[in-house]
């Protein structure tokens, strides 16, 4: 074994053994630095000739009571967070791609090529056709849903349930027939469908004060949707006949489907109010409840 002595202008003392581990009488000594860097030492601070002498050893413990243990690392402090770098360089810009087909399409007549008809689809490839499908076979006839049922003795069938089974009365004079179904006859024109006829609806010019009776139906064509709320929308005659006039009609949704902004309806409605200045506000001509609208245009 060699030591070296370095004294108090910087020398350092170690032992320096063959091997860095020995094992001695069956004892393990660990290696220096430890596991983690730490390096130990242990510095001489007694008051003579070899006071500031610095030796390296594996174990904090070791050091001798003129000496104060002390301890270093390998690996330094984490650095300060370095300047961000300059931006890099635009990438080059990309290739054009190449151009769309055209492709076309028309009504396909029935005949050859679609023995139902269907659409004929046309682009630089060739022409390709979507038929229409053949109609489906009928169906079977359903049973009636009044098999086995019936009404006591003395009683008459007033109706049925929504589940389709009869309703009957206490035995008393049976219920008057229904009215008969109403002549709806042939009508051109502004022609709508109320559930059981098509009618000839007159068409109303609101602003020249054409008011029909409360509770009346009407039909609005070309109406201009200006505002849409929750429950009502607002529609105006653009543009109106008579622009001293009130122009814009209020309509009650109810169970319809708001109709866009900006887009032009025909309205079917039945008449609330109309050209009553003292129940509706400045400008509006009308109130109706909506029962249908038909688009003409859209926003």
């Amino acid at each position: 074994m060699r030591r070296i002595t370095i004294g108090r202008r910087g020398t350092v003392v170690a032992a320096v053994t063959a091997g860095t581990l020995a094992l001695v009488g069956g004892v393990a000594y660990a290696t220096i630095p430890a596991v983690n860097g730490t390096i130990n030492g242990c510095y001489r601070n007694s008051e003579d000739d070899q006071k500031g002498q610095l030796r390296v050893v594996s174990d904090p413990t070791a050091c001798r009571p003129n000496e104060v243990p002390i301890a270093w690392s390998q690996v330094g402090p984490q650095g300060a967070e370095g300047e961000p770098g300059a931006p890099g360089t635009n990438g080059a810009n990309g290739t054009d791609g190449k151009d769309g087909v055209s492709i076309t399409t028309a009504p396909e007549p029935a005949g050859a090529s679609c023995a139902g008809g269907g659409v004929r689809i046309a682009a630089v490839s060739g022409v390709n056709y979507v038929c229409n499908g053949k109609d489906g076979a009928d169906g079977e006839d359903g049973t009636s849903g009044l098999a086995g049922q019936s009404c006591p003795a003395g009683s008459q069938v007033v109706g049925f349930d929504a589940s389709g089974v009869i309703l009957c009365n206490d035995g008393g004079a049976p219920p008057p027939p229904p009215p008969p179904a109403p002549e709806c006859g042939d009508n051109p024109g502004n022609v709508v469908y109320d559930g059981v006829c098509f009618h000839v609806w007159q068409v109303y010019e609101l602003a020249v004060g054409n008011a029909p009776p409360f509770g009346r139906g009407v039909l609005l064509e070309d109406l201009l949707i200006t505002s849409v709320g929750p429950s009502t929308v607002t529609a105006s005659l653009s543009p109106p006949p008579n622009p001293q006039a009130p122009n814009d009609v209020e309509i009650e949704l109810g169970e319809l489907s708001a109709p866009a902004l900006g887009s032009r309806v025909t309205v079917l409605g039945t008449v609330l109010a109309m050209n009553a200045p003292d129940n509706l506000p400045p400008g509006v001509a009308a109130r109706l409840q909506g029962r249908r609208f038909d688009l003409v245009s859209g926003p």
